[in-house]
């Protein structure tokens, strides 16, 4: 349908999807599957969210057998994951590499353990280097150094980021933001959890 609006209801070239909490969740999903989609945003979507599953539980973020227990954002076969998630054959920081080279914001509250802030940063780096290899690091950009801790507030520190990506992505002006802020308190080490280095791709 918003194709076949010719523009009218939606640019089918210009979409950007966003939510916070269980609805970042579903923002990061439709941005990784919706080839349509021009910007994802997601806002401290939590464990099955962002946050790499290797690392949440350890850094008192919500448990992966918790989220998968609580709702289904999770499938049934990640069940027999719950409790060994260092045997998973992927972690979250792919999902974010399949939204490449399309735009991502990526915004994160630092202030509540149990969002895994520390394991979001991690993913975060883990997605910018797929963006650098495919030639858009520019595109891919991270929040998490902000104030208010209230879970799914407006905060000041992403109005600039999230006005120059819908700029960018959305309206064809600009450039990207190009930002990685991350929180002191909940910083990540990539190095800690990767054994691989970023390949050259080339055409």
């Amino acid at each position: 349908m918003i194709e076949q609006s010719d523009g009218t209801v939606l640019r089918a070239d210009a979409t950007g999807v966003t939510g916070c909490s269980r609805f970042g969740k579903g923002a990061l999903v439709a941005g990784a599957f919706d080839q349509r989609i021009a910007l994802t945003m997601p806002i401290e979507s939590g464990t099955a969210g962002v946050p790499i599953f290797r690392g949440v539980a350890a850094e008192g973020g919500q448990p992966p057998d918790s989220a998968y227990g609580e709702q289904p954002w999770l499938g049934d076969a990640f069940g027999s994951y719950t409790g060994d998630t260092a045997a998973l054959p992927v972690d979250t920081h792919q999902i974010l590499g399949m939204i490449a080279p399309r735009g991502l914001l990526v915004m994160e509250n630092p202030h509540v353990d149990w969002l895994g802030a520390r394991s979001g940063s991690v993913a975060a780096l883990g997605g910018a280097e797929i963006y650098e290899a495919l030639g858009a690091g520019s595109h891919l950009s991270y929040v998490s150094d902000v104030q208010d801790g209230t879970h799914c507030a407006s905060r000041a520190e992403w109005n600039g980021p999230l006005t120059r990506s819908i700029q960018a992505f959305l309206l064809g002006s600009g450039s990207p933001p190009d930002v990685f802020r991350v929180s002191g308190a909940k910083s990540g080490n990539l190095a800690e959890w990767r054994d691989w280095q970023t390949p050259v791709l080339t055409d």
